[in-house]
């Protein structure tokens, strides 16, 4: 493997991964306000918890400050009902949406009404930084779900 850039990684290799998601699914998501929605109820990866971990089924703290590449997954679907709605989600930082990482769904009526949202970003993160995943119904009245095994987050430092 060519390096490209002089101290981009380690030995060829990221310096420290997380990867989470949400093996159960069911968290409603039915306000135009931003909620931060389980991506790391199951852990599957993490490298080095001195440089980040998971501190909640929400959130994932980087502890080390450096160059880091952010992506999430966010699938829903109405748990009811025939509402036409819309949902958006965006990686959270410090519980606020990041410009830029915003995706949206159309969600129609039960039973054909699932919808996945994706998005990242490579960004320079401060220590003691929290990293979510937020979620929001912003138009329609359904009641709209979390799909089991539907969201996650992975965070990669860089260097």
């Amino acid at each position: 493997m060519a390096t490209v850039l002089s101290g981009f990684l380690t030995n060829d290799k990221p310096q420290a991964a997380l990867d989470g998601y949400d093996n159960v699914g069911g968290t409603v998501v039915n306000t135009a306000s931003w909620i931060s929605v389980p991506s790391l109820r199951t852990v599957r990866t993490q490298t080095d918890a001195s440089v980040m971990q998971a501190i909640s089924l929400t959130t994932a703290r980087v502890n080390v400050s450096g160059l880091y590449f952010i992506s999430y997954r966010c699938s829903l679907t109405i748990l009811a009902g025939h509402s036409r709605s819309t949902s958006t989600a965006a990686i959270g930082i410090n519980s606020s949406p990041l410009a830029g990482t915003r995706s949206w769904s159309y969600h129609r009526q039960s039973g054909n009404g699932a919808g996945t949202l994706v998005g990242s970003a490579l960004l320079t993160l401060a220590a003691n930084t929290d990293v979510s995943v937020l979620a929001a119904r912003v138009s329609g009245s359904a009641n709209l779900t979390l799909i089991p095994d539907g969201t996650g987050l992975i965070i990669t430092r860089l260097y």
